[in-house]
């Protein structure tokens, strides 16, 4: 099974899965120094309610969130240039709620914290960890 792999709790990659009984290939000879977790199994994506008229089908945001166990916050804050940045928040639902680690989500040039990014950040939420979006 494939995990989910945190630089630093700062970014996640998919991280293929290493059979004890081989060397570790190159590319993974820094899994030694990070945590590797692995969601459950049969966490179906939250993408598979939307609908083309919005990423939470027919539910409000509210009820799509609490539906899916998760908090979401957004503010704005103005950068060093004067520009007012939008940023947003996921977090697991609840006082008790563990929280596994940090997510920075770093969207393409074209990309926005919507849709697709915002659906997944529920995903990551939804299993324990905090999740932001990364503005430039």
């Amino acid at each position: 099974m494939a995990g989910v792999l945190l630089l630093g709790a700062q970014s996640c990659l998919p991280v293929p899965e290493v059979p004890a009984d081989t060397t570790t290939p190159k590319h993974c000879t820094v899994l030694h120094k990070l945590r590797v977790y692995s969601l459950p199994p049969k966490m179906a994506h939250p993408v598979a309610e939307a609908d083309e008229k919005s990423p939470f089908g027919r539910l409000t945001a509210e009820e799509f969130y609490a539906r899916h166990g998760v908090v979401n916050s957004s503010s704005t804050f103005v950068n060093p240039r004067g520009l007012r940045i939008f940023t947003q928040r996921w977090v697991p639902a609840g006082v008790d709620a563990p929280l596994l680690g940090a997510i920075a989500v770093v969207h393409g040039f074209t990309g926005e914290s919507s849709w697709m990014v915002q659906l997944t950040a529920v995903h990551f939420a939804k299993a324990g960890f905090a999740v932001n979006p990364i503005r430039d």
